[in-house]
């Protein structure tokens, strides 16, 4: 008899998960190359917003000189 890789309690024949945790019966595995790509992929991916922000982190940008004034929102509730 088949048992649950997750729970080790014994699976029904035609089974998709298991009844006892929900764990899905079908094992995938991926290829360590797609796995390491998307880690990559995930910690480098920049969205639109970000393009708006680099004149606000250079340092030589005309709204971080000292002499620019700041100027904060209040805060708007929910």
């Amino acid at each position: 008899m088949v048992s649950c890789t997750n729970c080790k309690q014994p699976l029904p024949g035609q089974a998709l998960f298991c009844p006892h945790c929900g764990q899905s019966i079908k094992v995938s595995t991926r290829p360590w190359l797609e796995v390491f790509k998307e880690l990559l992929k995930d910690m480098f991916d920049f969205d639109g917003r970000v393009l708006g922000s680099w004149p606000l982190i250079l340092p030589d940008s005309p709204t971080t000189s000292p002499d620019h004034k700041i100027e904060l929102a209040s805060h708007i509730g929910p």
